[in-house]
């Protein structure tokens, strides 16, 4: 990243203040999970399953505590609240889709150089 390249953090309070953030290894574990990127992110927009929107949670959130489980992640969160995690999560992906285009564009073939 560059130096003046600053991207915007996604907080999300819980049990404490978090960032929601995804990396290249969550983005690795995501793609495990899901077959491909593209069906794990289509999942935010068009699946209404707990499980999958508790999952693309825990992967944003488990670069910074790696002791986090999903299951008490899931005890932190009031079902009354899904609609502000599905925001969390779509804002975090939006900040991250430079790198996940990136990362696509490079498993289908094509070179691009990924930008510092």
């Amino acid at each position: 990243m560059k130096a003046n390249e600053i991207k915007p953090e996604i907080i999300l309070e819980l049990d404490k203040t978090r960032q929601v953030k995804y990396t290249l290894s969550s983005i690795c574990k995501l793609e495990k999970e899901y077959g491909s990127l593209e069906k794990a992110f289509d999942l935010i927009s068009q699946s209404s399953k707990m499980t999958d929107i508790l999952k693309l949670l825990y992967f944003g959130l488990v670069w910074e505590d790696k002791t986090l489980t999903e299951e008490a992640l899931g005890d932190m969160i009031d079902i009354r609240d899904i609609s502000t995690i599905t925001e969390v999560i779509t804002q975090a992906l939006s900040v991250s889709q430079p790198v996940i285009s990136t990362v696509a564009q490079a498993q289908q073939g094509h070179k691009k150089d990924i930008p510092n």
